[in-house]
């Protein structure tokens, strides 16, 4: 199936490389579960870069995030902050330890985790439907198999699954690139490098389920000037990469 239905891109200013995703076999209901592989073994140790899929709930007013975000090393190694998102008005959440009301400002629930983790293997980011319109995040090492408790948190009353399509984003959240666009800075742009792979699901009409990605694009700001590169791997990703320092 060729991705070709044109979304909104999110609404973040620093979000500047894009990916579509779909699934096929997705019913009126929505996905109960979808799974998000993401790697980023060439990715620099610091903080600033949110390597990102979103995913819509049907029937909530809102969508969700899910993604990886590096951070610098510390005594323990290389360290992950992985993040699980509702942007839906009326999200709750009893998850006090990993979650807060809010997100990016406006009404939801962010929830996040840090752990030591190598840069090295691939990430599943499980998102699935426990009870009702109570949603879980896991972070799963498909190397090792640790599976880490990212958040949960309910959705409002009618809340239905998740949608067979929406996109993916590599946001520079501490870099404006708008702006070095227009001051001719575009090589100052920190470099960012993740693969994405395309999205499962154990719900879809008919049982298990893989998805596609559509090819990457740039866009809000440095397109011609930011080192945008990306090429087709196995197993139907994306090698994504951008920037300079």
């Amino acid at each position: 199936m060729k991705l070709t239905t044109l979304i909104a891109l999110p609404s973040l200013v620093s979000a500047n490389m894009g990916i579509y995703w779909s699934m096929e076999n997705v019913t009126s209901s929505g996905l109960k579960d979808i799974i998000f592989p993401m790697a980023m073994p060439s990715s620099k140790h610091e903080s600033g870069l949110y390597y990102a899929q979103q995913f819509p709930f049907i029937d909530a007013g809102g969508i969700g995030y899910t993604g990886l975000q590096p951070l610098a090393d510390t005594a323990n190694g290389s360290m992950i902050h992985a993040v699980f998102s509702s942007f839906a008005p009326g999200t709750t959440t009893t998850d006090l330890a990993n979650c807060h009301d809010g997100a990016d400002g406006g009404e939801g629930v962010s929830c996040a985790v840090e752990i030591p983790a190598p840069y090295a293997h691939l990430y599943h980011l499980v998102i699935r439907n426990t009870n009702g319109t109570t949603w879980t995040g896991t972070l799963v090492d498909a190397a090792l198999g640790n599976e880490t408790h990212i958040g949960t948190y309910t959705l409002p009353t009618g809340s239905k699954g998740i949608s067979g399509s929406y996109m993916g984003f590599v946001e520079w959240f501490s870099f404006n690139v708008e702006d070095a666009e227009e001051k001719g800075e575009c090589d100052t742009m920190p470099r960012a490098a993740v693969t994405f792979y395309p999205p499962t699901s154990n719900s879809t009409s008919s049982g298990k389920g893989v998805g596609e990605l559509g090819e990457p694009y740039p866009y809000g700001g440095c397109e011609e000037d930011g080192n945008y590169q990306w090429k087709a791997v196995n197993g139907g990703g994306y090698s994504m990469s951008a920037g300079y320092v």
